[in-house]
């Protein structure tokens, strides 16, 4: 068995380089325009709100709220 400090060793850093993958090189946007398939009908949203949901499910909550929030001041959201 490999000791927790060799596993989160190997672990983070991988984790850190695929976080870069999604944030950086347009990954959430890609994967948002595959959830987007199934969250327009199912909640009757945009692709870019799909985006929201999945950096909400991926990411830090405070991140996912902040993400939002700019989204909604930007006009993307409304109240409705």
């Amino acid at each position: 068995m490999i000791s927790l400090a060799t596993q989160l060793s190997i672990i983070v850093p991988m984790m850190l380089l695929f976080q870069t993958f999604i944030l950086e090189f347009g990954a959430m946007e890609f994967l948002g325009e595959f959830i987007g398939v199934i969250v327009r009908p199912l909640f009757k949203t945009s692709e870019i709100c799909a985006t929201s949901i999945l950096s909400a499910w991926v990411g830090p909550g405070n991140a996912a709220i902040m993400g939002t929030k700019e989204l909604f001041e930007q006009g993307y959201f409304t109240m409705k």
